[in-house]
């Protein structure tokens, strides 16, 4: 049973990474530069979108970087009405029975970005109930299965598998939010006042979008990996105007849920994340 569930993880990310994404202004290889664009936000605006539109830390980041997406297709003339767009989503897996245990719990989400959507609570309630049928399904690529599939084929099925995933387009961009540490850290009497994430970027992607929260406040990363050097600086305007329409529509929508933090560690997934885990 647990060789046909890695298996499966493995077919189901072939047969996604075949089919691929639409081309696009988002489907351009990295280039050699690097841009770094950042933004903070206030936790306290995330958790009432999530109160009152519903959706966990990481259906609010995706959300954020749909809507993110959809300007940035639309600024370069593409049509979002027509195109299959992809996220890649590192979420954690973690219970908080598993806490101090060793070993990656992180599975890697090709989540479709709802670029058609112009409204964002809409476009918000489609990430969740798309991320929640891919996990009923159970059809997440898990980095736990994987690394388990290594003990029959080596690294093989790793290589392949992220061969697929860049070589056949099967995602456009990598999005991820990673709960930062609970308390405030120091460097001797030097208090950290901030901590920017920054995601990786592929061969088959140029653009990565990461959040991280720390002190009251949700710090966004974002990795442009072209020749523009003000590409980043817009991401991020775009970014901010997509939260901020999630705040809007929050604020205008009747309170309906008790937001939940979910059980997971986030300490350790923090480190498996900056560990590229």
């Amino acid at each position: 049973a647990a060789f046909r569930e890695r298996a499966g993880a493995l077919i189901v990310l072939i047969a996604r990474g075949i089919r691929g994404t639409s081309p696009s202004p988002l489907r351009v290889r990295a280039s050699a530069r690097r841009w770094y664009g950042w933004m903070p936000t206030d936790r306290a605006d995330e958790r009432a979108v999530r109160s009152r539109l519903g959706g966990s830390r990481d259906d609010v980041t995706v959300a954020a970087a749909a809507g993110a997406a959809r300007a940035f297709l639309l600024r370069h003339g593409a049509d979002p009405q027509r195109l299959r767009v992809r996220a890649m989503a590192p979420m954690s897996r973690r219970a908080r029975a598993e806490r101090g245990r060793l070993g990656n719990r992180v599975s890697i989400l090709i989540v479709d970005l709802p670029v058609a959507e112009a409204d964002p609570a809409r476009r918000l309630r489609r990430v969740s109930e798309h991320v929640a049928g891919l996990k009923e399904a159970k059809r997440p690529l898990g980095v736990d299965v994987l690394t388990q599939i290594d003990r029959w084929t080596g690294t093989l099925a790793q290589s392949l598998s992220m061969w697929i995933a860049t070589h056949f387009h099967a995602y456009n961009l990598m999005v991820t939010n990673v709960p930062g540490p609970p308390q405030p850290l120091y460097l001797l009497d030097a208090k950290l006042l901030a901590m920017h994430p920054l995601a990786p970027i592929f061969g088959g992607h140029h653009i990565s979008v990461a959040a991280l929260s720390y002190l009251g406040k949700v710090h966004w990363g974002v990795q442009y990996a072209g020749d523009d050097p003000d590409e980043a600086a817009r991401i991020v305007d775009d970014l901010r105007d997509s939260f901020d329409a999630l705040v809007v529509a929050a604020a205008a929508a009747p309170a309906r849920l008790r937001v939940v933090e979910p059980a997971v560690d986030d300490g350790v997934r923090a480190a498996e994340i900056a560990a590229g885990a």
